[in-house]
């Protein structure tokens, strides 16, 4: 499995994927993944600054989102 620079994962989520970013928390960036009106998979990335996101939770986000 790669491991993902977080704001890459960031960008990807929001341009190739048409995430909705939801910036409300203070401690995690949450995507809504949306068909029509209808969210059918969420995922979150932590706002430390720019990280590396770790093999295990890139396993997790792809089980969350179903790829």
């Amino acid at each position: 499995m790669p491991v993902l620079d977080s704001q890459d994962a960031r960008r990807q989520f929001r341009s190739k994927l048409q995430a909705e970013e939801d910036k409300s928390s203070r401690d995690h960036y949450f995507y809504l993944f949306r068909i029509g009106d209808t969210v059918v998979a969420t995922t979150t990335i932590s706002r430390s600054p720019r990280h590396t996101i770790s093999n295990d939770l890139v396993a997790r986000m792809a089980r969350q989102l179903g790829v």
